[in-house]
């Protein structure tokens, strides 16, 4: 669902009108809504799924699918990767990047986001199988064979001390760490602490940065300071609407996305259009011209629609350059696995393995 309110993106309201509630949100301020909290599970499996941006996307699919667990996602990814991959003949493996949202607001509930997402990975019957016990990444990932490959599961939060909390109690348990990426809101990439801050948290692997972190100059900045602290960037979020991109930047959504990986230099994306992210990456930076990222003015709608149909036709050719990402050795921890450690290699090791490895 994503957001803390159900309303947002399912028919709440029509089967509870009278289970809203309130809360006081990290900032503070009052809210209210249908939280997640304050309904059983049985509730919640009545509810069916919206699209929240129903003024720019179609609701064809409103109301035909319920609200999946994180028990239910673990099955699907399981039977994709182990019976539909392999029917369709598709060489490349699924895995999941779940962040663990709003863990304060849900900690005043006494609901502890970190002790129910390691006991799903405990007695998940397939969870050791698909992220504990695999020693290779061959198989993950959708880029194009022989290049950087995705680990099977990642996990991500706006706050570092719960990751560090995730990763005691897994620790605790001799289960090995996934990556940890700490998702940084517009506010705290400016803080002049930031980086200071960054550097006092060696479990991380990545940083998940609003893109507006990214703008200009400073994005350059902020991903060689990444970087040189081994860090992978993946900022959030690309959406196709115009109103979620800079239209005096970029012409669309692809423009943008093309530009933060080619010219800045991201790591990675969180997309909505997952189509935009998949071909950006896979078709790389060789053939990228720098005319989509410059600030463009136009002289009439028709200019816009011109370049709009050129590009839709394929005769913009981008020259994209090769771009490699060195990471250091020394901020990589490795955990011990389930079995004796000597005999497990977890399987998101692969990212720093490499001084040279292309992202």
């Amino acid at each position: 669902m994503h957001y803390l309110d159900m309303n947002i993106t399912t028919n709440v309201q029509d089967i509870y009108p009278d289970r809203h509630g309130d809360i006081v949100t990290e900032n503070g301020k009052l809210q209210k809504g249908y939280f997640a909290f304050n309904f059983t599970l049985e509730e919640i499996k009545v509810l069916r799924v919206k699209q929240r941006l129903s003024d720019s996307r179609s609701r064809h699919y409103d109301g035909l699918f319920s609200i999946p667990t994180l028990h239910d996602i673990l099955d699907l990814l399981h039977e994709w990767n182990h019976n539909i991959r392999i029917n369709q003949n598709i060489d490349r493996m699924a895995g999941i990047y779940p962040e663990l949202k709003l863990p304060d607001i849900h900690s005043k509930q006494n609901i502890s986001l970190v002790d129910a997402f390691i006991e799903e990975l405990q007695t998940h019957p397939f969870s050791d199988e698909m992220f504990f016990k695999r020693s290779s990444t061959s198989e993950f990932g959708c880029e194009r064979p022989g290049s950087y490959q995705v680990p099977p599961l990642v996990v991500q939060c706006f706050k570092a001390d719960v990751l560090s909390d995730l990763e005691k109690k897994l620790i605790e348990r001799s289960m090995s760490s996934p990556p940890y990426i700490l998702l940084v809101s517009k506010n705290t990439c400016k803080d002049p602490m930031f980086w200071s801050n960054i550097d006092k948290l060696p479990i991380l692997s990545g940083l998940g940065p609003d893109k507006s972190c990214l703008d200009g100059d400073e994005g350059a900045t902020f991903i060689k300071k990444a970087h040189e602290l081994g860090l992978a960037v993946h900022p959030y979020t690309s959406r196709a609407e115009a109103k979620f991109f800079d239209a005096s930047t970029y012409i669309t959504a692809r423009a943008e996305v093309e530009s933060l990986y080619c010219k800045t230099g991201i790591d990675g994306m969180f997309i909505e259009n997952v189509d935009v992210g998949v071909e950006v990456g896979i078709r790389g930076c060789d053939s990228y011209d720098t005319m989509h990222v410059e600030k463009r003015t136009f002289s009439s709608s028709r200019d816009i629609i011109i370049v709009l149909c050129f590009i839709g036709m394929g005769v913009v050719a981008f020259k994209r350059r090769k771009s490699e990402i060195r990471f250091s050795r020394q901020r990589l921890k490795w955990r011990r696995g389930f079995e004796k450690k000597e005999e497990v290699i977890p399987i998101w090791n692969h990212l720093f393995q490499d001084n040279d490895k292309k992202i």
